[in-house]
């Protein structure tokens, strides 16, 4: 049997064999946690760091799911919101700032002569000038926790299939509830084949049998004919399983 040894491991490595013992996929389970250490150190220590506040600021704040994590966990560890204060006070300068300008330009449009538009246009002059309304509220690059976290997935899923080539991993992802399918898709696509992504999946294979036989005993004892017959525990999760599948778990 190979074994890896916990000097040849990495940190996502390490997470990952955390995350085989939770609940859920594991690339999800390791990703959240890079996402939570980033929102932690965010509000620890880099509230105020200027290149920190341009990268939000280029992305117009976070994505819905990542602004709430972060206003939620810094009410639950601090009690009171003042980096998300920080953070937002600026964001709203700006969007301000934004709106204002077009504001300007389109009364200072309405007050020109059809002759001193002509004019303006031909000069390209900033007041009048229409607005690029295409770029003007959104945001010029990623949420920067997705980011990172699509970066996290792309290393977990690597370091997944190789770890996945010793069978001390196997036995543990065997324990597991396996990745999900968005994972597994980006597992595939981006490694090549060989002995840790034929057994991942191989064993997707074997799970998907067992969840399909659940899902359709699961309906077939809901038959009011049937309905004497017990329920097994495999049968009343395959809903959850089969979400948590194809969607990932519910961290909420």
């Amino acid at each position: 049997m190979q074994v890896i040894h916990m000097d040849r491991m990495g940190l996502t490595e390490v997470d990952l064999k955390i995350a085989l013992r939770q609940l859920g996929c594991p690339i999800c389970r390791a990703c959240r946690e890079v996402e939570t250490r980033y929102l932690r150190n965010l509000l620890r220590e880099n509230v105020n760091d200027m290149g920190t506040r341009v990268r939000i600021s280029e992305s117009l704040g976070f994505c819905s799911r990542h602004a709430w994590q972060l206003l939620h966990m810094e009410i639950q560890d601090w009690v009171v919101p003042l980096g998300s204060s920080i953070i937002y006070e600026d964001l709203v300068g700006q969007v301000l700032h934004k709106i204002q300008n077009v504001i300007s330009g389109m009364t200072g449009s309405m007050r020109e002569s059809g002759w001193q538009r002509m004019v303006n246009r031909a000069r390209a002059r900033p007041m009048g000038a229409e607005p690029n309304k295409d770029i003007l509220l959104t945001p010029q690059k990623q949420c920067r926790i997705c980011e990172s976290s699509q970066e996290s997935a792309f290393h977990a899923g690597s370091a997944l299939v190789r770890m996945l080539s010793f069978t001390e991993y196997q036995d543990m992802y065997n324990l597991s509830d396996g990745v999900c399918l968005s994972h597994l898709r980006d597992i595939f696509s981006d490694n090549n084949a060989g002995r840790g992504l034929l057994f991942l999946l191989t064993d997707t294979c074997e799970r998907l049998k067992v969840l399909k036989a659940d899902l359709s005993e699961f309906k077939r004892k809901q038959n009011w004919q049937y309905r004497d017959e017990e329920v097994t525990e495999g049968e009343r999760t395959a809903a959850q399983r089969a979400v948590m599948f194809f969607s990932g778990p519910d961290f909420d």
